[in-house]
């Protein structure tokens, strides 16, 4: 800024405004001066003249005519660094402000501040703006997305200026209506406005809850978000109270995942069941059969009580008794045997065995009998022996001993120690082969 007096060649000041557009020009004369406003060249190129009486110590305020520059742009918003917000309606005209904060080229002065007109229209809000050519720092802020801070720019003529937001995801307190939410991976809040996530947890699982009589189900502790199923109870069983052969059991059914779902079914009563092992009453006579029965395998009950033995054929005990034996239970009935004598060896002279047999089983024996008679020793061996002695031949001085045989028992061929001439017997005597 010049300031030249009127009526002299010179300048009587030369000064520069600050950062704020503030001047001071000192030592003026009184009188009437000139001004020649230059400004600097991102405003443009006009040179300003202004007139003006100095008095004494004056402070006065120049306003220059300059003519603005338009500025536009699109704030692209992101949900996070690689994914474009696609839901509408998470900033709007009246929550998004665009303040241009005019400053120096250094970005260090703060002179004055002038909103944007917003305009949202699908998911992208734009803006504009008229500005006096300078430099700025734009500031775009809303609801549910970071401060977004440019660096200096220059306005020297009309230009669009695009720039990014993103979601906050750090500042929960910068977004509003945050709502419990959750899915089968976990639960958190989740601002209703722009979708961001706060506080996300894995599901803190229950106990399985019973649901009906076909289902249970567990759910998050935290949000109540049902983790798994419902699904149908997994049931086994075991029997609480037995069944006996005359009254009913119970059999009691539970889900194993311990949801408490349970019930009851009743289990009939067997009846008695023979256990299949005959007992013989050991009553069988000669004139009974006998009987016997089984017990239940349950509960030993005596079952088929009386009933009658099937008998085969007798068998033989050694020679003590003989028995006939049921095919069911193999009870004995046992008999005395009836001995009848089948045969017998040897002879009244020396006793013999005598063989038995038993009439009802067919089971033998043998005994022996002793001798009833003597030797009858009236037969000879068969065989002439000589000898020239001639005693004791019971017919001495008839008969010639001229040899003899040896006297044998007609009946069992005993041999006497007697000798017989050969003239006394002669052709017609039983003879003996001879045992020597």
């Amino acid at each position: 800024m010049k300031f030249k007096r009127l009526g002299e060649s010179s300048f009587s000041a030369n000064t520069t405004t600050n950062a704020s557009g503030q001047f001071t020009a000192s030592s003026l004369k009184n009188g009437f001066y000139q001004i020649t406003v230059t400004p600097p060249s991102y405003i443009g190129t006009t040179t300003y003249y202004f007139k003006m009486f100095v008095s004494g110590n004056d402070t006065i305020t120049l306003r220059l005519s300059v003519a603005q520059k338009t500025v536009t742009g699109t704030i692209s918003l992101y949900f996070d660094e690689s994914t474009r917000m696609t839901k509408t309606g998470t900033v709007s005209s009246s929550s998004m402000t665009v303040t241009f904060k005019r400053t120096n080229s250094a970005g260090t002065a703060n002179q004055h501040s002038t909103n944007a007109t917003v305009t949202v229209s699908g998911v992208d809000p734009t803006y504009t703006i008229n500005l006096v050519p300078g430099y700025y720092i734009v500031a775009a802020s809303s609801r549910c997305y970071k401060t977004y801070t440019s660096s200096v720019i220059s306005v020297t003529a009309n230009k669009t200026h695009n720039f990014n937001m993103y979601v906050d995801h750090d500042d929960a307190d910068n977004h509003y209506d945050l709502v419990r939410k959750s899915n089968a991976s976990g639960h958190w809040y989740g601002c209703e406005n722009c979708g961001a996530v706060f506080d996300f947890e894995a599901h803190t699982k229950s106990n399985w809850t019973y649901k009906n009589t076909s289902q249970c189900y567990r759910y998050c502790t935290v949000c109540n978000y049902v983790t798994d199923g419902p699904s149908d109870h997994t049931m086994t069983s075991y029997v609480s109270k037995a069944a006996t052969c005359t009254t009913k059991g119970t059999r009691t059914y539970y889900c194993t995942r311990g949801c408490g779902h349970t019930y009851t079914e009743d289990i009939a009563k067997s009846g008695h069941v023979g256990n299949g092992i005959w007992v013989y009453d050991n009553n069988g006579s000669a004139s009974s059969v006998g009987t016997h029965h089984q017990n239940c395998k349950n509960c030993g009950v005596v079952m088929n009580a009386n009933t009658a033995c099937t008998r085969g054929s007798m068998i033989a005990n050694g020679q003590t008794n003989h028995y006939d034996q049921c095919s069911v239970c193999s009870g004995k009935r046992y008999f005395n045997h009836t001995w009848t004598e089948t045969s017998r060896t040897g002879y009244v002279c020396t006793g013999g065995t005598i063989y038995y047999k038993c009439n009802t089983c067919g089971a033998t024996k043998s005994g022996s009998y002793a001798a009833t008679e003597a030797h009858n020793f009236r037969a000879s061996c068969d065989t002439f022996h000589n000898c020239s002695w001639n005693t004791y031949c019971t017919a001495a001085g008839v008969h010639v001993w001229n040899g003899y045989y040896h006297i044998m028992c007609t009946r069992c061929k005993a041999v006497d120690d007697s000798k017989w001439c050969a003239m006394h017997c002669g052709t017609i005597k039983t003879k003996w082969p001879c045992p020597y």
